[in-house]
């Protein structure tokens, strides 16, 4: 019997992904993540003022 185990954190690898994706999908800019989302009508004028709310919070 083998265990497996992943050789990196799971909120190590959810960063790198993004970052990757965000990079190769939207130039680099979070901006224009938010933004197709925003036109494609996936994430609703009370999340985005969320997502505001944590970002000044920061």
């Amino acid at each position: 019997m083998y265990e497996y185990t992943p050789s990196i954190e799971e909120g190590d690898y959810t960063r790198k992904f993004m970052n990757g994706f965000v990079k190769d999908y939207f130039e680099n800019s979070y901006k224009e993540l938010v933004t197709f989302f925003a036109k494609e009508k996936n994430i609703s004028p009370d999340e985005l003022k969320e997502i505001i709310r944590m970002i000044e919070k920061k």
